[in-house]
């Protein structure tokens, strides 16, 4: 008779056991359960947390109504699900895995009950980016002296069957993707290494909002683990987010989602844009600061590449935002190209679902862009605090797709849109941001960034063919990135929900999209058909243009 082992890897290098699971019995799993399975490193693993049942050759996992935090199963909360040997999930900073047994007299040391299992991919994610980068070196010329390349593009070999379902091939078989690993490693350190050593900016922080963003950079942010919490007692059981659709009892307690880093803006692929809150730098500093004609309020946000200060002009008593490159980012030719053109172009274009532009330049070897200032929050903040119904998210969308339809009138394509770039006023009106890595045929000096094979925008949102080729992206791509957008603000979370990057871009090119129907009751069967030809794979099968969408929109509210 097959038996089996539950492995639990913590973060730390003795954070770590294997126990056999038992037969017929039930075992609570928690930090410090009664009479069960303990995991007393991880603070955001609840006292009783779950409990654990094996059923053949499955174990059986259901979360307990008093857990703080969620389990995630292939970046899916979850809250009832079974795995088989080889799959894990994760609590917290914990990753657990149920791995068949083997017989005493066929187990090596190693492989001993309460021993440390060998390190895998998954358990390093959690060590520090030097350690990473030597373990993911060393498993690429193991796995370079045990097989030939397999890299392919014929998607059966990528990890998607005829059918266009992923399949779950484990991720150490991958070279490439090891390489891309290492990769985005490599410039985690730099970043450290650059931030180090970069003098601290007193004014304000930086807004990530608009910054130029490579699929790359949230490979970056993904790796990246938020600090560990200090120890101290749970906080008592949140409540649920008022108004939430029925999704059973897969919602998620409002203090997950409001958690630095947290979980929805994980869920919505946005980390990188979206994961820093409002600055807590005091008011003295930059109230009353002169900019020009404008004096600094207050601090507004920051991100990559600058730091948007939000400003009242002297003269004409009218508020804007600044938003100014950073030493290090002024430093770089394409960002500031960019930002550059992206002045021009918000210069040039006038719509009122666009941010309106007041002036732009260069202050003593400060690139600054002045614009209109909107109050109120982008739909990814919106949505930690709210759940918006059907009507207003097609509202939201349709606004947006207004001025894509006229940024595409321009011959303007966004090439990054998604939830963190778009703006909702206090009125209700949407303003779309995020212009930086526009494709603009006025403009001829940012081909020379086009690079054939590096794709550019926020691989949660991107069209199949902008991932293949960003620079022949056209107004379909900007239709695809909607249709996904609208998901994720009625779904609160991506389409693909994948946390291996390259099999997530794998899944935007060949698996088809997921029913939003089934995760939204309320959205009429008229918003499904709409959604799914938003996203077609082949841009040839979408609406050809924004007016398409617009129409399509109005019909099926």
């Amino acid at each position: 008779m097959i038996e089996y082992d539950f492995v639990a890897v913590g973060p730390g290098v003795n954070q770590r056991w294997r126990r056999r699971i038992p037969i017929d019995q039930v075992v609570r799993l928690g930090r410090s359960p009664k009479g069960g399975w303990a995991v007393p490193w991880d603070m955001r693993v609840s006292r009783e947390h779950a409990d654990l049942l094996l059923e053949g050759d499955r174990l059986r996992i259901r979360r307990l109504s008093a857990a703080r935090n969620a389990i995630y199963l292939h970046g899916e909360a979850l809250t009832d699900f079974t795995i088989g040997p080889g799959e894990d999930f994760r609590i917290g900073r914990t990753v657990f895995r149920v791995d068949v047994a083997l017989p005493p007299e066929g187990r090596s040391p190693d492989q001993s009950e309460n021993s440390q299992p060998s390190e895998s991919l998954r358990d390093l994610a959690v060590q520090p980016a030097e350690e990473r980068l030597k373990f993911l070196l060393s498993r690429i010329d193991e796995e370079e002296s045990a097989s030939p390349d397999r890299d392919s593009d014929h998607p059966e070999e990528r990890g998607v069957d005829e059918d266009g379902a992923i399949q779950e091939a484990p991720p150490r078989n991958d070279i490439q993707a090891l390489r891309d690993e290492v990769d985005a490693l490599k410039v985690i350190l730099e970043k450290q290494h650059a931030e180090a050593s970069e003098p601290e900016q007193p004014l304000a922080p930086e807004i990530r909002h608009d910054a130029p963003v490579t699929a790359e950079d949230h490979i970056l942010e993904d790796a990246e683990v938020p600090p560990f919490e200090p120890e101290q007692e749970p906080a008592p059981e949140p409540e649920q987010i008022p108004d939430a659709p029925e999704q059973g009892e897969d919602s998620v307690p409002v203090a997950e989602l409001l958690s630095p880093g947290s979980e929805l803006e994980s869920e919505l692929g946005l980390l990188a844009e979206s994961s820093i809150p409002p600055a807590a730098v005091p008011l003295q500093v930059v109230d009353g600061t002169a900019f020009g004609n404008y004096e600094l309020i207050d601090q507004i946000n920051r991100g990559g590449s600058g730091q948007i200060l939000k400003a009242k002009h002297r003269h004409l008593d009218r508020l804007a935002a600044i938003k100014i490159l950073s030493h290090t980012s002024a430093q770089s030719e394409e960002i500031v190209a960019r930002f550059q053109s992206k002045a021009k172009l918000l210069g040039r274009l006038n719509h009122p679902n666009l941010v309106a532009t007041y002036d732009a330049g260069e202050m003593e070897g400060t690139h600054y862009l002045i614009m209109e200032h909107v109050d109120g929050p982008d739909l990814v903040r919106l949505l930690k605090d709210h759940t918006l119904d059907v009507p207003t998210a097609v509202c939201y969308v349709t606004q947006a797709a207004k001025a894509l339809r006229y940024a595409h009138s321009q011959n303007v394509i966004h090439r990054n849109m998604n939830p963190s770039h778009v703006l909702v006023g206090s009125d209700g009106v949407v303003k779309v941001i995020g212009w930086s890595l526009a494709l603009q045929e006025s403009d001829p000096t940012l081909r020379t960034f086009e690079r054939p094979g590096s794709p550019v925008g926020t691989l949660d949102y991107m069209a199949p063919e902008q991932i293949v080729d960003s620079s022949k992206a056209d107004g379909r791509a900007d239709i695809y990135s909607l249709g996904c957008t609208l998901f994720a603000i009625l779904a609160k979370r991506v389409v693909y929900p994948i946390d291996w990057q390259r099999r997530k871009a794998t899944a935007q090119r060949y698996q088809p999209a997921p029913s939003l129907k089934e995760i939204r009751q309320d959205a009429s069967d008229r918003l499904e058909e709409v959604y799914q030809k938003m996203m077609a794979k082949d841009p040839e099968d979408r609406f050809r243009t924004m007016d398409e969408v617009i129409d399509a929109l109005n019909e099926a509210d």
